[in-house]
């Protein structure tokens, strides 16, 4: 067994897990891996073969059923995201993507999982942009500063043919592949010059503004309340945070179309 140990935001943890699975969680975590001596009272993940059943992942003293290798993976980076939300102390914690722009400052990808948000990102990456955060992006709602979650990026297998990123021809990313963006398209964060709620069209690319009490309706769906106790705190730190940036409706279709557009946006919020 092998110990794989790496921080989420605020949250630290350790996956325990047989080899070939320990390598490719070393591959796919190494953004956000840290060393032993680091990830003391970490939450400890393990998993294990059981038999011809599948593979068992152990979380709070519970074992799963047994999954195929691909659900498996996509299980535990869901995992690994909501312990990142649910560790984020002060300020919004979104459902998104969050990508920088050359010329500075950081747009929110928010949406629905399978809206697109996480190929969007990947496709700005590879346009130039920097990668900020993907699927969690905490953002104070007082000074707008965006914080850096380096998670890969999770790309199914229609994204990331879309945007020309080549899957390894495994069994383990039969449902997604986790996409280790490269060190040098990485950024520590960055002020949060506005939000696009993204949405598949199979149509033209679009932006349309959101008035501030519309978008707080409709970002609520994808903003993730770490614990029952503060929701009226993040409810009203969202409340802040439209009433001070800048949201739209991203009709997203190509992503080299929807890329233009997320640029023009940024151009026109950074001037």
């Amino acid at each position: 067994m092998v110990e794989v140990r790496a921080v989420a935001l605020d949250h630290e943890f350790v996956v325990e897990a047989p080899e070939p699975l320990a390598h490719i969680l070393e591959a796919s975590l190494a953004p956000i891996a840290v060393a032993s001596s680091e990830a003391r009272g970490a939450e400890r993940i393990g998993i294990r073969r059981d038999g011809d059943e599948g593979w068992v992942m152990r979380l709070d003293g519970v074992d799963s059923r047994p999954t195929p290798p691909g659900r498996l993976v996509a299980g535990l980076l869901e995992h690994i995201n909501r312990r990142a939300a649910e560790s984020v102390v002060r300020g919004v914690p979104l459902h998104a993507a969050a990508v920088a722009h050359p010329d500075g400052g950081v747009i929110a990808l928010a949406g629905s999982s399978g809206s697109g948000k996480s190929t969007l990102g990947a496709a700005a990456v590879r346009a130039g942009w920097g990668f900020v955060a993907e699927e969690v992006t905490a953002v104070s709602a007082g000074d707008r500063e965006v914080r850096p979650y380096h998670r890969p990026i999770g790309l199914r297998a229609g994204g990331a043919a879309a945007v020309g990123i080549p899957i390894p021809d495994a069994e383990w990313f039969d449902e997604v592949y986790p996409w280790p963006v490269p060190v040098e398209a990485r950024r520590n964060g960055g002020a949060l010059l506005g939000i696009a709620m993204v949405e598949r069209t199979d149509g033209d690319c679009d932006a349309v503004d959101v008035p501030p009490a519309r978008a707080l309706a409709e970002l609520v769906e994808h903003t993730v309340v770490p614990t029952h106790d503060r929701i009226v705190q993040v409810f009203r730190a969202l409340d802040r945070l439209v009433r001070v940036v800048p949201v739209v409706r991203l009709s997203a279709g190509a992503p080299s179309s929807t890329i233009e557009v997320l640029d023009e946006l940024s151009r026109t919020w950074n001037a």
